[in-house]
């Protein structure tokens, strides 16, 4: 629907800040303090970035249609409070880090 209504660019710029919460979450896991941390860190990136990953190809036809939200941007309580709370499980290993 973005991609309808503002073009490439806005398309671009979502998979961008996509591409920027993906490194995020994996320097964040990368500087994690335990084993628990960098786990926690990379799990969470490693569903935001399937449920990108696969709603992307979904939309431009390569992989089946399924019922997987876009994260953070797709309209339903259940998946934006999914992102919301993985999200700020992330927030919290990237706050209790080494320094």
């Amino acid at each position: 629907m973005i991609a309808e209504e503002k073009g490439f660019l806005g398309s671009m710029t979502v998979v961008s800040l996509y591409t920027v919460i993906l490194f995020a979450g994996i320097r964040t896991a990368g500087r994690a303090r335990d084993r628990l941390g960098k786990l926690l860190a990379v799990g969470v990136v490693t569903m935001l970035f399937s449920h990108v990953f696969i709603n992307i190809g979904m939309n431009i036809r390569i992989m089946p249609v399924t019922g997987v939200p876009l994260p953070l941007l797709s309209y339903g309580g259940s998946s934006v409070l999914c992102s919301l709370i993985a999200a700020g499980i992330l927030q919290n290993v990237y706050i209790h880090r080494r320094s």
